[in-house]
């Protein structure tokens, strides 16, 4: 989002009757006016539905619409400059940077180095190696494609990104890099057709983003491409803006009137559902082009926006944007939590004081280039975007600088950079498609007399199963593979390589002519739980996991719904290794914490020098509802000869604290991230089926 405020746009206190058309053209005397206050008014709408949004407020699920509308006001300005300066034979590429430069960067390397420090405060290494990378991407305006290979916009993880409001930030500057060029060629080459090149432009990247939002929805999104055509609407109507309005008065109240109908609709009833920014995006941006045309002197719109609250938010908004998002992440890190209404109220307040100091300070008197000439002004943007850049670099390959935190810290962070997942194990899987070639656990040489079977969860005990198996002279195979909940009739719907694979490699495992060779006990291990409520875990203490439903179908779901479908397969699953002659060890669900284990201990213990033993610890009630369901289906498979259950919640549950199940033992993390166990996690867990190995053995 940028240029909340226009580059050239006059503060109200100097409002100047400078024309921004040329004298020849037959523009409206409003229009002429270098300063228009109802702008800066619908800035200040932008930006606070953006900032209300970011703080989480419900009735703003719809507030990320603010930045669509502040593309339009972006390119209508900026357009209005570049036809002026044109029309007035002053038009210069050189000036035209500058002016961005003195405009954008100051605020922004403030905001910038700012944010470095708090980082070395609030964030542990990884997150740290996280920010480095963003700030590296802001340095040189591609922060937008960052984060589209990062995440979603509107996964959970977003929220702890300090600087994820730049992606916006890009989006213009890239278009800024091309659009003034790309328009003085139109302008030489055939004027007369200018606004019909641009409309084309904008029609064939709205409707690739109506395309790549139900296929790459966070391409669609972060990327120019999906973006331009908004940007193109402003320059549009900066066109039309050229040629005197004949609307009258009853055109101009309705029309703005409907603007602002539209942006509210959008703001109110959009979220993180809504397929955008394709059609979706035509309610913002149409209600913007409404408001900017109609809101004239004498409209209620124009009144509105002119007050002088408004305004002066709009003045300031451009900074606002860029300190909203640092002063609530860095706060949801120190809180470990989403902060309340007294902490958001706080933060809101504490952006709109920072926002003025910035505009005050460092926008207003930069901009002005009787300060600093041209060379010194495009000498210091470059260098400060280089030294941004490497120290961004820096940041990222010294893995977040761990080295500069306690021996604590940097443990953790190992220990969440080398999760214990056979990954050489899934990588042969996913080549052969096939158990040719599948890991073998335990002892070289011995009878192979058990198969560990399930998704990641069965991965991550893998490690633990191979030392316990080798103390006890054992020997297994590892078929277990990541996203492949061990289950013979319901599939993960995804498209991708590894639900194929996991496709694959269930029906072989389960072919009746296969399932005789495999050893005689399989441990079965699975997300059970995730499977079956499909929505990630939340703790009700801060914790969500970030990432978007995990929906199994079979046959039977339409028919019998999805609970009973799925827990029916569930039974399935196990009665067929059992009529096979297997002896199954079940495995229920593992408890899931919802937060990254490491990464908690890691700020708590930046925080206090110290971890208690509760430390990111968990309640027992909600583990009991959250896997209410999962146990219930796998306990209506009832007693069974030749089959033994295994309780994770029981054994890292109430044992160390009462009501809590435990993320650490004496400072050692028991999972390696939200709901995977480390060695340490994995170790009592694989000791109880270690048990049931051995009873059998004998």
């Amino acid at each position: 989002m940028t240029r909340l405020l226009d580059l050239d746009s006059t503060p109200s206190h100097t409002i100047t009757s400078a024309p921004l058309a040329s004298p020849a053209l037959d523009v409206p005397q409003w229009q002429q006016m270098g300063y228009r206050a109802e702008v800066d008014g619908l800035r200040a709408i932008a930006v606070l539905s953006v900032m209300l949004h970011h703080a989480g407020l419900a009735l703003f699920d719809g507030g990320f619409i603010g930045v669509d509308v502040f593309f339009v006001i972006s390119g209508y300005l900026i357009t209005r400059i570049l036809l002026t300066e044109w029309a007035q034979g002053r038009f210069s590429l050189l000036q035209f940077y500058e002016r961005r430069v003195r405009r954008i960067l100051p605020a922004l390397f403030f905001m910038l180095v700012m944010c470095m420090f708090m980082s070395m405060i609030f964030l542990w290494p990884a997150d740290n190696k996280s920010f480095s990378r963003s700030l590296a991407g802001t340095a040189i305006s591609i922060s937008n494609v960052i984060f589209w290979r990062e995440s979603g916009y509107f996964d959970s993880s977003a929220s702890f990104k300090p600087l994820l409001h730049t992606w916006s930030l890009s989006v213009e500057e890239q278009f800024y890099l091309i659009f003034p060029l790309g328009l003085m060629i139109i302008l030489r080459w055939q004027r007369a057709l200018t606004p019909w090149l641009l409309g084309l432009i904008a029609l064939f990247s709205l409707g690739l983003a109506q395309w790549l939002v139900h296929r790459h929805p966070m391409m669609a999104f972060f990327l120019l491409p999906g973006r331009a055509w908004e940007l193109l609407l402003g320059s549009l109507l900066a066109w039309r803006h050229q040629h005197q309005d004949a609307s009258g008065a009853r055109e101009k109240q309705l029309g703005s009137l409907l603007g602002m109908g539209l942006i509210a609709w959008a703001i109110l009833t959009f979220d993180q559902n809504t397929p955008f920014p394709g059609l979706a995006a035509l309610l913002p941006t149409a209600g913007a082009i409404l408001i900017i045309h109609y809101a004239q002197p004498g409209t209620w719109v124009h009144q509105l926006l002119c007050q002088p609250i408004l305004v002066g938010i709009g003045l300031i908004s451009y900074s606002a944007y860029l300190w909203h998002q640092p002063l609530l992440v860095f706060s949801r890190h120190y809180l470990q939590a989403e902060p309340g209404p007294i902490w958001i109220t706080g933060i809101l307040l504490a952006t709109l004081l920072v926002a003025y100091f910035s505009w005050r300070y460092i926008e207003r008197p930069l901009r002005k280039s009787d300060n600093m000439s041209r060379s010194h002004a495009l000498g210091l943007a470059l260098t400060g975007s280089i030294l941004f850049f490497g120290a961004g670099m820096l940041g990222y390959h010294s893995e977040g600088f761990s080295r500069f935190y306690p021996a604590q810290v940097q443990a953790l962070q190992h220990i969440h950079q080398n999760p214990n997942t056979p990954d050489h194990c899934w990588r042969r899987l996913s080549q052969d498609q096939n158990f040719d070639h599948a890991c073998h656990l335990g002892t070289p040489g011995q009878p192979l007399s058990f198969v560990l079977l399930g998704d990641s969860h069965a991965g991550s005990l893998s490690a633990a199963l191979d030392q316990a198996s080798r103390a006890q002279h054992l020997a297994g195979l590892d078929f277990s593979f990541r996203s492949c909940l061990p289950v013979i009739h319901s599939t993960y719907q995804a498209k991708d390589a590894t639900a194929r694979t996991c496709s694959a490699l269930r029906q072989l495992f389960f072919a009746p002519n296969q399932l005789a060779s495999w050893p005689e006990t399989v441990i079965l291990v699975g997300r059970w739980t995730l499977a079956m409520e499909r929505h990630r875990p939340n703790n009700g203490e801060g914790g969500q996991e970030p990432g978007g439903d995990y929906t199994l179908e079979s046959q039977r779901t339409a028919s019998e719904g999805y609970t009973r479908a799925l827990a029916q397969d569930y039974a399935d699953t196990v009665h067929t290794l059992l009529k096979s002659g297997k002896k199954v060890i079940l495995v229920y669900p593992i408890p899931e914490m919802a937060w990254d284990v490491p990464q908690r201990l890691a700020q708590l213990y930046m925080r206090h020098g110290r971890l208690q033993p509760d430390d990111a610890s968990v309640s027992v009630q909600y583990i009991k509802q959250r896997n209410q369901r999962a146990e219930a289906a796998l306990d209506a498979i009832g007693e069974q000869p030749g089959l033994s259950r295994v309780r994770p919640s029981n054994i890292l549950c109430h044992r160390a604290i009462k009501d809590r199940c435990v993320a650490h033992t004496a400072g050692a993390p028991v999972y390696f991230d939200n709901n995977h166990l480390s060695i340490t996690g994995a170790k009592p867990i694989v000791d109880a089926i270690t048990q049931q190995l051995v009873a059998e053995k004998h």
